[in-house]
């Protein structure tokens, strides 16, 4: 027979199993799905959250760097400026800081008619002008021009006397560049008679040599530009106007004693022999002996002999003659460049 306090434990143990069993099916009821790698099955993935966010912009990608041809001229490919810089239409140009409280720089100068871009003038000359000839503008202190000019423009001065005018570079857009200088002397003070010695008179040496190497120094400033420097010499002068102004000049080509008729070539051999040889006078009594080709204009009685001999030209204005030594790119340029041309004239 069962006692009373067997059945009262055998029942506390069935409830404490029964516990125990409920306990684990809640515990496994809130465990997440696992992927079961028999079945291949995942546990679903949360809903997608299709509302759209307000007010956001879509990315914009950057551009594209634009590509630089590699001919191309950079134009901040400059030296550092160690001065004042002034700029006009695009071009530079630089005075040194030693020198730049001493001078006024402008455009324009009744000085030079050409003068279009920049003007350099000594300023105390300036002030000075301005107490001696109040209202008028006498060009004092001009030390340096630089001016801009057309191709046509730069024939027709090839063809007079180059006194003060130098050209000196040319740019990709067919304009040239010309220093001008003043004729005569333009310094200025108030007292003219004692300058001797003083500091006036050095610092207006030191103004003028600086005001030569302008043209240089305009060239390597300004990226773009290259020489170009015909030559100032009468020789140049004349061979000019056959390459510029042959229709408004009278000449003969001599060539082994025999007058040539004129042609297409005169202006091309002519121009040949500017751009390319140098003339400088020199000694006469480096005159060579031999033949040589005349180049004749009637209107001034003026001759060039070009010896065939030597490298070597004669200017003869009928009672004296100048001798001028030429330097070109290889020897005997002008004597070779005189016969092709020749040749061109009798073929």
């Amino acid at each position: 027979m069962i006692m009373k306090h067997q059945i009262h434990s055998l029942l506390c143990l069935l409830l404490a199993l029964t516990l125990l069993f409920s306990l684990a099916a809640c515990a496994k009821k809130d465990e997440p799905a696992q992927t079961s790698p028999s079945s291949g099955q995942t546990a679903p993935e949360p809903a997608e959250d299709t509302t759209a966010p307000e007010d956001v912009a879509e990315p914009t990608p950057a551009p594209e760097p634009e590509e630089t041809p590699d001919n191309a001229p950079d134009p901040f490919a400059v030296p550092p400026a160690d001065g004042s810089v002034f700029m006009n239409d695009g071009m530079m140009l630089i005075v040194p800081n030693e020198y730049s409280s001493l001078v006024l720089v402008s455009q324009g100068n009744p000085a030079f008619e050409a003068d279009d871009m920049f003007t350099v003038r000594e300023l105390a000359s300036v002030e000075a002008g301005e107490k001696v000839h109040p209202g008028e503008d006498w060009g004092d202190g001009v030390l340096v021009g630089i001016g801009r000019i057309s191709e046509q423009e730069v024939h027709m001065l090839l063809c007079g006397y180059l006194n003060n005018e130098r050209p000196f570079a040319r740019d990709a857009n067919g304009d040239y560049y010309v220093a001008y200088y003043p004729s005569d002397v333009r310094l200025m003070r108030e007292d003219m008679e004692n300058l001797i010695g003083t500091p006036d008179l050095e610092q207006w040496s030191a103004l003028n040599d600086w005001a030569a190497t302008v043209p240089e120094e305009f060239i390597k400033n300004n990226p773009g530009l290259e020489p170009w420097d015909p030559g100032n010499s009468e020789i140049d002068m004349y061979l000019a106007r056959i390459a510029y102004a042959g229709d408004q000049t009278e000449y003969t080509f001599i060539h082994d004693f025999q007058e040539l008729p004129h042609g297409a070539a005169d202006a091309t051999y002519a121009e040949q022999m500017l751009l390319n040889a140098d003339f400088n006078q020199c000694s006469n009594y480096d005159t060579p002996d031999g033949e040589y080709d005349v180049l004749y204009f009637p209107q001034e009685e003026v001759r060039l002999y070009f010896y065939k001999g030597g490298d070597y030209v004669a200017i003869d204005y009928g009672d004296y003659q100048a001798l001028y030594r030429i330097t070109a790119p290889a020897e005997g340029y002008c004597r070779d460049t005189l016969a092709e041309w020749a040749d061109a004239l009798e073929g």
